[in-house]
Order: structure tokens, then C-alpha cells, then sequence
């Protein structure tokens, strides 16, 4: 194949990317919310024919069960600001990374782990883990368990790291292009 078709393969290719913040809602006014910001994508969305997923977002771990104000069940749709003490009962949230093999079987999806408080080999584990537990074919790192940057994960290890979102961008067009998806489960 001609250098000229793959770029033209490429320049078809369909592309899922998860990306932003999220929030859950603790009343009618207040959320809890995290960092995301988002830049690293935007949301494309056609199940049928996507190649690749960049799975980037940092989605809600928890939503809220139930709140308390001196030990008694609030549903009011606004907590008053002087009602003392608020406790927030945490549940956790389902995966969306643990449905995207089944809902894009063909696609290459790349997760995420941004980490702190843990070792970088022990980060290094938990993106294996991921890809193993989730079925996806690669994973970036990055945060403080990291160190600047991001790396690259996938079966075979660490296999890039990158000094900046453009320089990662950069990897992944070299690498979907180089590597089909086929080769990568």
C-alpha cells in the first residue's frame, strides 16, 4: 500500500474519544465534581463504526446515596447553609471502561490511570491490570505516581512516554496508523 492510501485509510477512520468533567449532584444546587478539563478530547459519538476509543475522561467514581444533617435523612432539594454539620454518604459508580469492549468489539481503546500516592511500578501494574481486567489495548499514565508527562502502556510495557499532550497526540497518530487493531488484543 502507497503511503499516500494509508493516509487517506487513516483520514476515515472513526474516533470515540471520553473526555471532560463530570459531576453528581448533591442537591438541586450543589455538585461534587473533579479537575477534568477536558482538553485532552472531544466527544464523537457513532457506535457502529468507530476504530478507536480514547476512553481519556475522568468520570465520577462516586454519586451521592444519601445526606444527613444531625443524623437525620435530607431531601430537601436545597441544603440550607446553616443546617450544621453535612454528611454525604458516597456509592460507588459503575465503569464505563468496563462496557467498551462490548459496545466497540473492534475498536482499539486506549484507558486512562492518573494516580497518586502509589509507586510509578506500582501505577506501571495498575495500567496492566486495567488493559487485562477491561480488554483494552493500551493505557496512558500520568500524575504524580508518574512524574511529568504521560506514558504509554500496553502488553508489552511501558512502550512511550511523552513530555506534553501535543508530543502524546503526536504518538497515538503515529501509532494507530502503524499498528492495526487486530494486532493489538
Amino acid at each position: 500500500m502507497r503511503s499516500g492510501s494509508q493516509d487517506y485509510a487513516f483520514s476515515l477512520m472513526r474516533v470515540l474519544i471520553t473526555a471532560g468533567p463530570s459531576s453528581e449532584p448533591i442537591d438541586e444546587v450543589r455538585v461534587i465534581t473533579n479537575r477534568s478539563t477536558g482538553e485532552l478530547g472531544t466527544q464523537i459519538f457513532q457506535p457502529v463504526t468507530v476504530d478507536v476509543v480514547f476512553h481519556a475522561a475522568a468520570l465520577a467514581d462516586f454519586r451521592v446515596g444519601r445526606i444527613e444533617i444531625n443524623r437525620t435523612r435530607q431531601l430537601a432539594p436545597k441544603i440550607a447553609s446553616d443546617a450544621g454539620p453535612v454528611w454525604l454518604e458516597l456509592v460507588p459508580q459503575s465503569k464505563l471502561i468496563a462496557k467498551l469492549r462490548n459496545y466497540f468489539p473492534k475498536a482499539r481503546i486506549v484507558g486512562w490511570k492518573y494516580e497518586h500516592g502509589i509507586t510509578r511500578d506500582e501505577l506501571l501494574s495498575e495500567a496492566a491490570h486495567q488493559m487485562q481486567q477491561h480488554r483494552t489495548n493500551a493505557c496512558v499514565i500520568n500524575g504524580r505516581a508518574f512524574g511529568p508527562g504521560f506514558g504509554v502502556c500496553t502488553s508489552a510495557g511501558l512502550i512511550a512516554t511523552c513530555d506534553s499532550k501535543l508530543a502524546l497526540a503526536e504518538f497515538f497518530v503515529r501509532w494507530i496508523r502503524h499498528h492495526p487493531a487486530s494486532a493489538e488484543r
